[in-house]
């Protein structure tokens, strides 16, 4: 699966991608770049447009598809809609540090999943801090308030990174508006 995913990176094909065990489903999007451990994707939405970058496992990866079966259509949908690729996500996988690092860099808000330890669950904010073990965030709730307290995650313990979804600028624009009056 890495060999195929590796070989699509920066191209125009869309991969279909599963995560047996963790969701159910699949993802389908671009293949923005592979690392040792993590592959980035930038993803489409349940009304086909591009979504923003999910940062998964290799390990967590059961099976792809290459081209995905919506490879025709969503290309058409974006075409139609007039959606467009984000360009630039500059996220380096090569550790899940680089990961948070270069991609908070670029985007305001990180969610953050520990699907092992917490299923189902994410936390969304603003990176403090990372060391060699930890990441520190300031988390954002569902109001678009962020919380007062830094929150500190083990790196071991993330499964997946998201950056730049469309829930995540809205959460954003919310907390700005708050500021704005």
């Amino acid at each position: 699966m890495r060999s195929e995913l590796t070989k699509v990176a920066g191209t125009d094909t869309i991969v279909r991608l599963f995560r047996g065990g963790i969701e159910d489903g699949w993802v389908d999007g671009w293949v923005i770049a592979c690392g040792d451990e993590f592959v980035v994707i930038e993803i489409f939405d349940d009304a086909c447009r591009p979504d923003g970058f999910n940062c998964f496992r290799f390990s967590d990866v059961t099976d792809v598809v290459v081209p995905s079966p919506r490879d025709g259509f969503l290309k058409r949908a974006i075409a139609v809609t007039g959606s467009a690729r984000q360009t630039a996500c500059g996220i380096e996988p090569s550790s899940i540090q680089a990961i948070l690092c270069t991609g908070s860099q670029n985007q305001e808000l990180t969610t953050i999943h520990l699907e092992e330890k917490n299923p189902g669950s994410c936390w969304i904010g603003q990176i403090q801090d990372i060391t060699d073990e930890d990441v520190h965030l300031t988390c954002i709730d569902t109001d678009g308030n962020f919380h007062q307290d830094t929150e500190i995650y083990k790196l071991a313990d993330i499964t997946r990174v998201d950056f730049g979804s469309a829930y995540e600028r809205v959460l954003q624009l919310v907390n700005e508006s708050y500021a704005s009056g």
